[in-house]
C-alpha cells in the first residue's frame, strides 16, 4: 500500500470530494475543526455534508444552539442532502423564550442556563456515543461564561471531552468584532475559512495540524446541488513528459524511408512532490 492511500485510510471524508482532496483524504478522526466565514458563507452546509458522509452506525449528532431543527432539516431537503440519519439536539430558543420573562435575583442568566446546556450535551453524546458532532455555532457559548477566562475553560472542556471519547468535531463561529474568535482559532486543530468575493466562493485551509494540505484559495459553489469545492491547481502536482515512438506502416519499404516507422509523441503523466509535501 502506498504512502497516499494509508494516509487516506485514516481519514474521515468531509462528505465533499473536492475539499477531501483538498485535505488529501479527510479530517483527522479525534480532532476539532473550527469553520468560520460570514452570514450565508456555507458553514452549515458543510456541517451537513461531514454529517451526511458518516454511516448510519456512526450516530452522527448536530448541536445546534442557534436555528431550529425543523428549518435546518428543511434547508437540507432542498438542497438534496439526506439528513435521515443525522440526530439531532436542538438548544435554540424556543419561541416561549420571547414570551416568558423570567428574572435572575442572585445569579446571572449565564449562570443559570450554562449548567442545563452542558447537561444536556453531555447526555445526548453519552448515550448516542456519536463518531462525528457537528456544533453550530461555538461561540454561543461565549454567552453562558461571565469572562473571557471562563468561556475558554468552558470550550476546552468540552473538546477534551469530546476527543477522550475518540470524536471528530466540526464546529462554526459567529465572529464580529464585538465577539472575535481568536481564541477558538488558538484552540482548533484546524481551520477552514469561507469567504466570497466579486460574487464568486473561496475555501481556505489555513491550519490543520498533523498533516499537509493544499494551501490557498479554492473555489467554491453553494446551491441547489449543495456545496462543490474545485480544488485550485498547483504547478508542481503534475507534469507531463513527453516522449518519441516510431510505429510500424506494416511496409517495411516505408518504415526504412521513415527511419523505423512513423514517428509520434507519447505522453507519460508523472508526478511532482507527493501530495503531503506541498506544504514543507
Amino acid at each position: 500500500m502506498s504512502t497516499a492511500q494509508s494516509l487516506s485510510d485514516q481519514r474521515l471524508s468531509t462528505g465533499i470530494p473536492g475539499l477531501d482532496e483538498i485535505l488529501f483524504g479527510g479530517f483527522l478522526p479525534g480532532r476539532a475543526y473550527l469553520v468560520r466565514g460570514g452570514p450565508g458563507s456555507g458553514k452549515t452546509t458543510l456541517g451537513m455534508h461531514f454529517l451526511s458522509a458518516a454511516a448510519v452506525e456512526e450516530a452522527p449528532l448536530f448541536i445546534t444552539l442557534t436555528e431550529p431543527v425543523a428549518q435546518l432539516q428543511k434547508n437540507a431537503e432542498r438542497m438534496g442532502i439526506d439528513v435521515r440519519h443525522i440526530r439531532f439536539l436542538d438548544l435554540s430558543p424556543s419561541p416561549q423564550f420571547f414570551t416568558k420573562v423570567e428574572t435572575y435575583d442572585i445569579f446571572s442568566p449565564a449562570e443559570v442556563e450554562r449548567a442545563p446546556t452542558a447537561r444536556k450535551i453531555t447526555e445526548m453524546v453519552e448515550r448516542l456515543n456519536p463518531q462525528r458532532v457537528f456544533l453550530d455555532a461555538m461561540t454561543q457559548f461565549r454567552y453562558l461564561a461571565s469572562d473571557a477566562y471562563q468561556f475558554r475553560q468552558q470550550v476546552l472542556s468540552f473538546l477534551h471531552f469530546l476527543k477522550e471519547r475518540g470524536i471528530t468535531l466540526l464546529f462554526t463561529s459567529e465572529a464580529s468584532p464585538e465577539t472575535p474568535d481568536e481564541d477558538l482559532q488558538f484552540m482548533a486543530d484546524g481551520i477552514i475559512h469561507l469567504r466570497m468575493a466579486s460574487d464568486t466562493r473561496f475555501l481556505e485551509v489555513t491550519k490543520f495540524r498533523g498533516s499537509a494540505f493544499a494551501g490557498g484559495a479554492h473555489t467554491c459553489k453553494l446551491g441547489a446541488t449543495s456545496m462543490q469545492v474545485f480544488p485550485r491547481l498547483l504547478p508542481d502536482m503534475r507534469y507531463e513528459q513527453l516522449s518519441t515512438e516510431h510505429i510500424s506502416s506494416g511496409v517495411p519499404e516505408l518504415d526504412a524511408l521513415l527511419h523505423g516507422g512513423i514517428a509520434c509523441s507519447v505522453d507519460r503523466a508523472a508526478w511532482g512532490k507527493p501530495p503531503w509535501d506541498y506544504n514543507s
